[in-house]
C-alpha cells in the first residue's frame, strides 16, 4: 500500500497505507522520514501540502509554526516581509522574548508580532537599545517614575552590555545535599518525562502524564505567608548595586523564567526532558516550569520530584503547585490534601497535624479520616488525681528544701446555686484541694505550693505562662468542643490558709468554671514550686510528680 507524497494536478498530497491524510477538519501535520520533516496538510485545500503557511498547533503546550515555500516546517531564523523571526528549531514554536542566537548576538523578539527587535525597546519597566543592524543587545536604561530615563548601563567591551533586566535575589536549585545558591537551573535527579517524542507519519502529542494511578489534586492553596508572586507580573527592579540575571517575563499571557538571557525550563532536544523547579527570591517560593509546554510556569499541576522529601533525607516526594504557581505548603483549600510547610512534600498515611490525627490515601494523598488527639495525650500528659484520695505532694521550702506533704481533691459539679448564676446548656464544675504540710521541715523552713488551673485537656498548648495569683475575679474564656468554640466563666481562689493546733500547716484552693454540660475538659494542677521559673512554659514546670485533676 501506498506510503508517501502523490502529485496530483501540481500539488502534492500525503497518503499512508493508501489512505489520503489531511482531509480532517483544518488539516494534519505529518512527518515525513525521508526527508526529515514536517509538513502541513490543508485541510481547507482537500489536503494538499501548504507553503508560506503560517499555524498554531496544540502541541508542546500551543505553539505557532510556519511552513516555509517549500512546505517544510521552519526552524531557527527565518525572514519574511523583511522581517526577522525565530522558530525552536526542534519543535518549531515561534519564540518571542530574549534568545542567545548560535552566533552568540543576544537578541529579543518582539511580544506581540515575534519578529526581532531593533533600536529601543522597553522590557519590564527597562528601556533596551538593539543594534539596528544585527539586532544585538547593547545597552539597558532604567525609567523613572515619570517614565523619563534614568541611568544608563555600562558596555562590555564588545560594545554589549551585560546588565540584564532581574529580579532581586539568587537562584536556589534544591539538591540531594540540601540547597545550592547560585545561578544553575537544573539540579542532579531533576524528574525527567517518560512521554513518547514525535512520531513519522503522526500529530505531535500534546499529552503530559502523571504517574498512573496518582491524578492530580485540583485543590487551590490557601494564601501562604510570603510575599505576593511576582510570577504572573513584571519582574521587580533590582538594586542599582546588583546585576542579576534572573526574572520573569510575560508572554502571551503566560510566565516564563529566564537567566543569562535564556529561557529555562525548556529543552526540546531532550526527548525526555519533562521541566524544572526553580526558587525565585523576590516572592520567596518555589515554581515548575513545564518542560512539556515551552518551559511556561506551571499552575494546578501535580509533580513528582526527585529531591529531599523530609528531614530524614527520604528522596522522592509528590509536590504540588496552586493556581499562582506556587508550591503549595500546608492545607490545601478543600481541606483534602496536606502538603509539608518546610518541603512541600504531600502526605500519605498517618500524620499528626496539631491535636488531630489524619489518615491519608497512600497513592493519592487523599484524606481518608480525621481523629481528634486531646492536647493532653499528645504531650504524654496524665490526670491521675481522684477525688476523695489523698496524694503524696512533694514541693520545695522558701530556701530551696524538698518538703513532702498530701493532697486531697474535692469534686462537685450543679447547675446554678445562690452564688452561681445558672445557663442554659451550661453547668458549674468545683474542684476543691486541700494540701497539708506536717513535717519537720516545713515547720523550719516553711512550705509553697504551685498551681496551674484552666488548663484544656483537649486542646492543649505548650504556651509561656505566669505565675498564677492568689485570687483572681471571676473572668470570662474561651474553649473549643467539637469544633465548636464556646464562652466559659471560671474563677480561682484560695479559701484559707495557716497552721493547726497539731502544727499542720494547711492551705486550701479552690478552682471552679462554667462549661457546657458534658464538657470535661478542664483541669487543675499543683506542682513542684521550685519549677517555677520566669518566662517557662507549662511543660517546664510539670514532671512526674506534680498532681493533675481533671474535672469530668
Amino acid at each position: 500500500m501506498l506510503t508517501g507524497w502523490v502529485v496530483k494536478e501540481e500539488k502534492l498530497y500525503w497518503f499512508e497505507e493508501g489512505v489520503q491524510l489531511g482531509l480532517e477538519g483544518d488539516g494534519q501535520e505529518i512527518f515525513d522520514p525521508d526527508s526529515e520533516g514536517w509538513y502541513w496538510l490543508d485541510g481547507s485545500a482537500a489536503g494538499a501540502m501548504a507553503s508560506n503557511k503560517e499555524v498554531f498547533l496544540d502541541s508542546d503546550g500551543g505553539k505557532k509554526v510556519y511552513y516555509g515555500e517549500d512546505g517544510r516546517r521552519a526552524g531557527g531564523e527565518v525572514i519574511r516581509d523583511g522581517l526577522e523571526y525565530y522558530y525552536e528549531p526542534v519543535t518549531g514554536a515561534m519564540v518571542k522574548g530574549p534568545v542567545i542566537l548560535s552566533d552568540g548576538r543576544k537578541v529579543f523578539y518582539d511580544l506581540e508580532t515575534g519578529a526581532m527587535v531593533k533600536g529601543e525597546y522597553e522590557i519590564n519597566g527597562k528601556v533596551y537599545y538593539f543594534n539596528e543592524e544585527t539586532g544585538n543587545k547593547e545597552s539597558e536604561t532604567d525609567l523613572a517614575a515619570d517614565g523619563s530615563a534614568e541611568s544608563e548601563a555600562g558596555a562590555e567591551a564588545d560594545g554589549s552590555a551585560d546588565t540584564d533586566v532581574g529580579a532581586e535575589g539568587g537562584l536556589a536549585i534544591e539538591t540531594d545535599e540540601g540547597v545550592r545558591i547560585g545561578t544553575e537551573t537544573e539540579a542532579d535527579g531533576s524528574q525527567k518525562s517518560t512521554t513518547g517524542t514525535e512520531a513519522a507519519g503522526s500529530q505531535e502529542s500534546t499529552a503530559v502524564t502523571e504517574a498512573a494511578g496518582k491524578p492530580e489534586s485540583t485543590a487551590v492553596p490557601e494564601s501562604a505567608e510570603n510575599p505576593e508572586s511576582t510570577a504572573v507580573t513584571e519582574a521587580a527592579e533590582s538594586p542599582e548595586s546588583e546585576r542579576n540575571t534572573e526574572f520573569w517575563l510575560l508572554i502571551d499571557g503566560e510566565s516564563y523564567w529566564y537567566v543569562d538571557w535564556t529561557r529555562q525550563g525548556w529543552k526540546p532536544e531532550l526527548p525526555d526532558y519533562e521541566g524544572e523547579e526553580i526558587y525565585d527570591a523576590v516572592s520567596d517560593a518555589w515554581y515548575w516550569l513545564d518542560g512539556r509546554a515551552q518551559g511556561r510556569m506551571a499552575s494546578d499541576k501535580l509533580v513528582y520530584l526527585e529531591t529531599q522529601a523530609d528531614e530524614e533525607g527520604t528522596i522522592g516526594k509528590w509536590v504540588y503547585y496552586g493556581a499562582d504557581g506556587r508550591r503549595l505548603k500546608g492545607w490545601s483549600e478543600d481541606k483534602m490534601y496536606y502538603f509539608d510547610p518546610v518541603y512541600g512534600t504531600r502526605a500519605k498515611g498517618t500524620l499528626i497535624i496539631g491535636n488531630t490525627e489524619y489518615v491519608f490515601d497512600e497513592e493519592t494523598g487523599m484524606k481518608l479520616s480525621e481523629k481528634l488527639i486531646a492536647g493532653f495525650e499528645a504531650f504524654g500528659l496524665t490526670c491521675k488525681a481522684e477525688a476523695g484520695k489523698e496524694y503524696q505532694y512533694v514541693t520545695t521550702a522558701e530556701k530551696g528544701v524538698p518538703v513532702v506533704g498530701t493532697a486531697v481533691f474535692d469534686y462537685q459539679t450543679f447547675v446554678s446555686d445562690e452564688t452561681h448564676a445558672g445557663k442554659e446548656g451550661y453547668e458549674w464544675r468545683q474542684a476543691t484541694v486541700t494540701i497539708a504540710f506536717d513535717s519537720w521541715w516545713a515547720q523550719s523552713f516553711g512550705a509553697q505550693y504551685a498551681v496551674l488551673y484552666g488548663l484544656d485537656y483537649y486542646n492543649f498548648k505548650n504556651v509561656d505562662v505566669e505565675e498564677v495569683p492568689d485570687d483572681i475575679p471571676e473572668e470570662a474564656d474561651e474553649i473549643e468542643s467539637d469544633g465548636e468554640k464556646y464562652q466559659i466563666f471560671d474563677s480561682f481562689e484560695v479559701l484559707g490558709s495557716g497552721w493547726d493546733e497539731n502544727e499542720v500547716a494547711h492551705v486550701t484552693l479552690r478552682y471552679e468554671c462554667q462549661v457546657p454540660v458534658d464538657y470535661d475538659g478542664m483541669v487543675i494542677a499543683i506542682y513542684d514550686a521550685g519549677n517555677v521559673g520566669e518566662g517557662n512554659k507549662v511543660l517546664d514546670r510539670l514532671d512526674e510528680r506534680s498532681l493533675l485533676f481533671r474535672m469530668k
